[in-house]
């Protein structure tokens, strides 16, 4: 699987528009002052620096259930560079307009630290103003101080995963043991392995089949065959589901491969011989030791 980007630094304005936007947020300083409808681009407007530490407001209370702090946020979403001047902002990025979703948890917008018992609860069809400081370690290009409008369309709590049951069986799938669990839990076998990519549906989804160029909102567990070793997982980020988009390389070749034609909903066993996953000489850092097959079980929460 595809490592874990920092969404907060891949927003921010290229490096010769960034030495224009330095100013320090000073002492005090405030939020910028928000007005619009949920899911609409929002109006903003600078009334001063913008405080010196983190700080959010929630602008319009949503009716949902607190996403919690491992949760991942569906989001509309616009940024701001504070550069000195009051007034009317102008985003530096905003996907209101084109209806493109963004998925992120908080610790990568950099408000990791405001998930207390009094922090924002990004209920869905919440909208939050949020303020991150001028962070000089960073680097010019993540420098500056920051505000964000943020509307919280809908979210994927830790630990969730699809609806449904699996299908008791005394032959398990290629002899390969998933225990009906919430968490399904995967035991190899001592057989060897198939030399073909496999697919076998344990949960049928009644949602959307998955496209290639669809990003997926998955919950998955990867195992080696021969040691039965947990590679990966999100379940050991806390339950935290991850988004991958399909068929541009984020993924091993065998789950591009595989996830196309899966309905949403569903939970699926994928079985990748080594030239579909991490190929002759396998993946040592992580337990992949060479030409070996691997085994995923994944849970397909969403597409966007």
């Amino acid at each position: 699987m595809a490592a874990r980007g920092v969404f907060r630094s891949a927003l921010l304005l290229p490096l010769s528009a960034l030495l224009l936007a330095t100013a320090c947020a000073g002492e005090g300083g405030e939020l910028p002052e928000v007005t619009g409808d949920f899911g609409s681009e929002p109006r903003v407007v600078f009334t001063g620096p913008l405080p010196a530490e983190p700080q959010y407001q929630t602008i319009l209370p949503g009716k949902g259930l607190p996403a919690g702090k491992d949760a991942l946020l569906v989001v509309r979403m616009a940024q701001y560079v504070w550069n000195g001047s009051q007034g009317v902002g102008e985003p530096v990025f905003s996907n209101f307009s084109d209806g493109a979703d963004v998925l992120l948890t908080v610790e990568d917008l950099g408000a990791g630290e405001l998930f207390d018992d009094a922090g924002p609860g990004w209920e869905q069809g919440s909208r939050t103003v949020l303020s991150l400081p001028e962070d000089p370690s960073a680097g010019q290009e993540t420098a500056a101080a920051t505000a964000y409008v943020i509307d919280v369309v809908d979210h994927y709590v830790a630990g969730e995963t699809v609806p449904g049951e699996q299908e008791e069986t005394t032959e398990p799938p290629l002899g390969i043991d998933v225990s009906n669990h919430r968490h399904p839990r995967v035991v190899s076998p001592t057989t060897p392995p198939p030399e073909q990519l496999e697919k076998i549906t344990l949960i049928e989804g009644e949602g959307d089949p998955v496209q290639e160029g669809d990003r997926v909102v998955i919950q998955f567990a990867g195992v080696a065959w021969h040691s039965g070793e947990v590679f990966d997982s999100t379940w050991e980020w806390n339950g935290r589901p991850s988004a991958y988009t399909v068929g541009i390389g984020q993924l091993i070749p065998g789950l591009d491969e595989a996830l196309p034609g899966t309905p949403t909903g569903s939970r699926i066993l994928v079985v990748v011989p080594p030239q579909l996953a991490f190929g002759s000489r396998g993946n040592p850092e992580i337990g992949i030791p060479e030409e070996e097959t691997v085994i995923y079980t994944i849970d397909i929460l969403g597409r966007h």
